[in-house]
């Protein structure tokens, strides 16, 4: 980051530990459109940004899973 220059919007949803555990949480609870940190990881780097989709994506399939998962045992 610091080799990267200042970028502003990388600190604001990936600055410190804190902040970037925060973004994290609303990307999946649908707290942060998370497209904008997708885009503001790519001065990091694209394999950050594909890293941070797969997060979503895992997430997002998690959940669907825990939902649809009881259905299947009641029968």
């Amino acid at each position: 980051m610091e080799a990267e220059g200042e970028n502003e919007e990388l600190k604001l949803y990936f600055g410190t530990l804190y902040t970037s555990i925060v973004t994290l949480f609303r990307a999946i609870s649908n707290g942060l459109t998370w497209f904008r940190a997708a885009d503001a990881l790519e001065s990091a780097g694209i394999f950050w940004v594909q890293v941070f989709h797969f997060y979503v994506a895992f997430c997002s399939f998690a959940l669907l899973n825990v939902m649809t998962g009881p259905e299947k045992c009641r029968r």
